[in-house]
């Protein structure tokens, strides 16, 4: 599973079709880190624009041009999401590996929104919980369910909500083990 390289593939270069009657569908197209679990959704849907591109024009050129459009348009946002994602936690594994990182206030509090707030809020409010889970099965677009006030407002309601009260509501998941550090030092191993 390591080194994964995310692939954006495409048959038509500044506008213009590189190759006729040539559609890659799936990952064929698009291959991302499958932690997200996104591949068959999005071969799924990529199957479906073809599908509508084939049926709406009958000329080669029409038909490479537009569903490379409609492909852009349907699967790129989650691709960078997911790309974008991939390079945050790559820093993180870094930071997390070097004793001598200090957090920035602004890494602080993306760590406290994700863990104190968005992790909660998913298991605690079932109207965010829908709202992230259209957004991951790529119904609504990867970024959407945030820019809702009313789902950043809840969202919002379990950040400032006592960390002793969210725990005893179950809001947080188990804690499975150690963290790295402490691992690292019960086994007497250099970092």
């Amino acid at each position: 599973m390591g080194n994964l390289k995310s692939t954006w593939r495409s048959t038509v270069n500044a506008g213009q079709p590189q190759v006729l009657n040539f559609f890659a569908v799936g990952d064929a197209t698009v291959r991302t880190n499958p932690l997200y679990g996104r591949g068959c959704s999005s071969g799924v849907v990529h199957a479906h624009l073809l599908r509508q591109t084939l049926d709406t024009s009958d000329n080669p050129r029409t038909r490479a041009v537009l569903f490379d459009a409609d492909t852009r348009k349907a699967l790129r946002p989650f691709y960078d999401s997911m790309v974008k994602q991939d390079q945050q936690a790559i820093r993180r594994a870094e930071h997390e590996r070097d004793p001598n990182y200090v957090p920035s206030f602004r890494a602080k509090m993306m760590k406290s929104f994700i863990e104190d707030a968005i992790g909660p809020a998913s298991r605690g409010d079932i109207d965010i919980l829908r709202a992230m889970s259209r957004a991951f099965h790529m119904i609504d677009d990867p970024t959407a369910w945030l820019k809702k006030p009313a789902t950043l407002a809840g969202v919002m309601r379990f950040w400032v909500m006592p960390e002793k009260t969210k725990r005893a509501r179950g809001f947080y998941p188990p804690k499975f083990g150690p963290e790295r550090a402490q691992m690292l030092s019960r086994l007497n191993f250099a970092a």
